[in-house]
C-alpha cells in the first residue's frame, strides 16, 4: 500500500541531537569543504559537480549526516558515495566503490566511513573521509543478504560488524581485518533468511539484528529480532515469531525500546527490549526505512511513494509527504537539530525535507 494523503496533522516540536551546538562548528573536519591544505599554505580545491549517475538501479540507498549536519553522505546503486554540503547542496568528494552501495556508517569521530556494497570481493571498505581514500576492504566471505551488507561501527570504532545471508552477523577488527567471531541463527525452517537490519543498543554492548526471508511466499515460525551480546557471541533474546519479516530497526536513545517496521505486513511494532514484549502496533501501510529523533519522541517512516512522521507513544500522525518521492523510500534520517529529515529513494538524488513546512528543501 503507497502513501496517498500529504498533510500536517499535529504541532512538531524538533528534538536537537545532544552534540549537535558542539559538533555544528566543527569546520576542519575536512580540512575546510572550500580548500585543502598543502605544503603549509591553504589552496582552493576544484570540484567537478557529477552527482550520481541516473539510471535503472540508480537508487539512494542510504544517507548519513556528519559534522553536526554540515556535511551528509549519500550511497547509490551506481557504485559511488557522495559528500555533500547540506547548505549550499554542493558535491564536495566521490568515493568509488566496487558496486551498487547499499549501508554505510560513519565512525564516533566523523572520520571513518565504512560502506557495504553488492560487490563479491570487495563489499566492506573503510574510508578516510577527510581525504577520500579508501583504507582497506574486506571480503565478507558470505552471500549478501536482501538489503545488501549492514554494517556499523561498534566497540569504540575498533570493530565493524556485518549482516549477510544464512543468518549471520560477523564481527571484524578494523585494524587486521580479521574476523573475530560470526553470530548466526538457529533458523525453525529449511530456508534461513537473511540479515536484514541491524542496530547497536545505545550502550554499545549489544546488537540488534533484524531477519528477512529473500523470497516471495517463504512462511515461517522462526523468530525475526535476535539479540546478540557483541562480546561473547551469546544470544541473549530472541522475539517477533510469526508476526512476519523484519525489513528495518530504529532503536529509542534510552535503550528501552526497539522499533521494527516491515512491508510484509504493513506494520510498525514496538517492543521492549529487555522482555521482547511487543508493546504497540502501528499500521502504516508497509515501511521500508526507520530513524528515531534525538530525544526519542518521534519517528520518520520510509515507505512507498513517501514517508511519515509520528510520535511513537501514541502512533499519532505529526506529517506526511508524498511528493516528490519515487518508489520506496530506502534511508531516512533526522537531521540533527531535527529540523529536517534527509531521505533516498529509487531516484538517484538525495532530498533534504523541511518537517515543519512540508517543503522540498
Amino acid at each position: 500500500m503507497c502513501i496517498r494523503d500529504s498533510e500536517k496533522t499535529e504541532e512538531y516540536f524538533p528534538e536537537a541531537s545532544p552534540d549537535y551546538v558542539q559538533k555544528a562548528g566543527v569546520d576542519d573536519l575536512f580540512l575546510s569543504d572550500e580548500s585543502r591544505i598543502r605544503g603549509g599554505k591553504t589552496e582552493p580545491e576544484i570540484y567537478v559537480q557529477m552527482g550520481h549517475v541516473s539510471g535503472s538501479f540508480s537508487y539512494t540507498n542510504a544517507v548519513q549526516f556528519i559534522g553536526g549536519g554540515k556535511y551528509f553522505l549519500s550511497g547509490n546503486g551506481d557504485g559511488t558515495i557522495k559528500l555533500w554540503n547540506t547548505l549550499s547542496g554542493r558535491e564536495i568528494r566521490t568515493f568509488n566503490c566496487e558496486d551498487d552501495v547499499t549501508n554505510l556508517d560513519i565512525s564516533k569521530d566523523g572520520r571513518l566511513l565504512v560502506s557495504g556494497d553488492m560487490s563479491d570481493m570487495k563489499n566492506i571498505n573503510l574510508w578516510d573521509i577527510s581525504s577520500g581514500k579508501k583504507i582497506k576492504f574486506v571480503n565478507s566471505h558470505m552471500d549478501m543478504s536482501c538489503n545488501g551488507y549492514p554494517v556499523l561501527f561498534c566497540n569504540d570504532d575498533r570493530n565493524i560488524i556485518s549482516g549477510g545471508s544464512e543468518s549471520t552477523l560477523r564481527l571484524w577488527d578494523i585494524e587486521s581485518g580479521e574476523m573475530i567471531r560470526d553470530y548466526k541463527a538457529k533458523a525453525d525452517s529449511s530456508v534461513n533468511p537473511d540479515v536484514s537490519a541491524i542496530v547497536l543498543t545505545p550502550d554499545g554492548k549489544s546488537v540488534i539484528a533484524g531477519y528477512r526471508y529473500n523470497a516471495q511466499g517463504v512462511e515461517s515460525q522462526d523468530f525475526t529480532i535476535r539479540i546478540w551480546n557483541l562480546e561473547t557471541g551469546e544470544e541473549i533474546i530472541a522475539f517477533n515469531k510469526a508476526n512476519g519479516w523484519v525489513e528495518t530497526l530504529g532503536i529509542k536513545p534510552d535503550g528501552k525500546y526497539l522499533i521494527s517496521g516491515d512491508w510484509q505486513q504493513d506494520s510498525v511494532r514496538i517492543w521492549d527490549v529487555e522482555t521482547g514484549k511487543q508493546m504497540a502496533a502501528y499500521h502504516t501501510g508497509g515501511t521500508s526505512a526507520i530513524d528515531v529523533s534525538a530525544g526519542g519522541r518521534y519517528a520518520l517512516l520510509g515507505g512507498c511513494m513517501g514517508f511519515r512522521l509520528i510520535e511513537l507513544s501514541t502512533g499519532k500522525n505529526i506529517r506526511t509527504i508524498n511528493k516528490g518521492i519515487e518508489g520506496w523510500v530506502r534511508s531516512i534520517k533526522f537531521s540533527p537539530d531535527g529540523k529536517y529529515a534527509l531521505v533516498g529513494d529509487d531516484l538517484s538524488k538525495p532530498m533534504l525535507w523541511d518537517l515543519e513546512s512540508g517543503s522540498l528543501v
